[in-house]
């Protein structure tokens, strides 16, 4: 069992995943104008495309060019296995469409996508106080806290 991910921007759709000879595609659209601005001069200024080049305009200019080839041959995924994300990254919820996907490792596939979140969000990371096994030396197990009263 193999995979493979092709960027297929040069080619004809968006991207591929290839699951034992299998092919499915992955389309991504977004129609928000503030994030595609967003997305175009985050990869001029980082972009290794552009990083010979000193002026951001030109980059604009550039890459505005390429992308309006881009769509001219635009080609809309609409039949075989795929999946296609309108809008997930607009913090409105977007939404999801799947095609003829079966199997374990394109099923985890989907559910890696239906679960990712592009929003940006806070993440907060905490840990449980001393517990008896950390006074002992010991990591891991399900111990009661060393000493409640201490942390109250």
């Amino acid at each position: 069992m193999g995979s493979a991910m092709y960027d297929l921007t040069t080619l004809s759709s968006s991207l591929m995943l290839i699951n034992d000879g299998k092919i499915i595609f992955l389309e991504t659209i977004c129609n928000d104008e503030k994030i595609i601005e967003r997305n175009i001069r985050l990869k001029i200024q980082q972009s290794p495309d552009y990083a010979e080049e000193p002026d951001f305009e030109a980059g604009l200019q550039d890459f505005t060019t390429r992308l309006a080839n881009y769509e001219k041959v635009y080609e809309p995924v609409d039949e075989g296995s795929y999946i296609k994300m309108i809008d997930m990254a607009s913090g409105h919820g977007g939404q999801i469409e799947v095609n003829n996907i079966s199997g374990y490792l394109p099923g985890r596939i989907v559910f890696f996508l239906v679960n990712t979140h592009l929003t940006p969000r806070p993440i907060l990371l905490t840990r449980h106080g001393e517990s008896r096994d950390n006074v002992r030396g010991r990591i891991g197990g399900d111990s009661v806290l060393s000493d409640p009263e201490k942390f109250i």
